[in-house]
């Protein structure tokens, strides 16, 4: 695999993939124009180098939405945890309760070429990262407030949006 996401340099500041962050902020698809990029079009950035055109920014957006759906059994499970556990340690056991939807699993049990393996594996990647958000979102109120009153997700709102409501 090919790491090159990003670099800090003193002069020219914080770039991803080669994108100037000041030129990914004026650039990058946001909710509100003008407004703050939204998460979904910079990691598209991060994952294939490019900015997402408006459309590309949409489906992906709608794409993370659907891949970050936890199950009822592993949502259950994460709001089991009692409020003194370490949250670091509840968001690890969140991720950790996903596993039984892996794609890699299953492509591995299958007997896949190890030459196939970065397909399941990205396509583990990206469900991995559509799932943290809500992951996070139930431990900081498992930690902090009220974990029976955590709205519902919503395929209008971005990333960012859904983790905050």
């Amino acid at each position: 695999m090919l790491y090159e996401t990003s670099k800090l340099d003193p002069a020219e500041g914080i770039s991803y993939r080669g994108s100037k962050l000041v030129d990914i902020c004026k650039n990058a698809p946001a909710t509100i124009p003008g407004g703050e990029p939204i998460p979904e079009g910079v990691l598209w950035l991060l994952l294939t180098g490019e900015l997402p055109t408006d459309s590309e920014a949409k489906d992906f957006k709608e794409e993370l939405f659907r891949r970050g759906e936890l199950t009822v059994q592993e949502e259950t499970m994460i709001r089991s945890f009692p409020a003194d556990m370490h949250a670091m340690t509840q968001f690890s056991m969140g991720v950790l309760a996903c596993q039984p939807r892996s794609h890699f699993m299953k492509a591995y049990q299958n007997g896949v070429h190890k030459s196939k393996y970065w397909e399941s594996t990205l396509e583990d990647c990206i469900d991995l990262c559509a799932k943290v958000s809500r992951i996070a979102a139930i431990v900081f109120a498992n930690k902090y407030g009220d974990n029976s009153a955590i709205p519902a997700r919503d395929g209008a709102l971005d990333y960012s949006a859904n983790y905050a409501n």
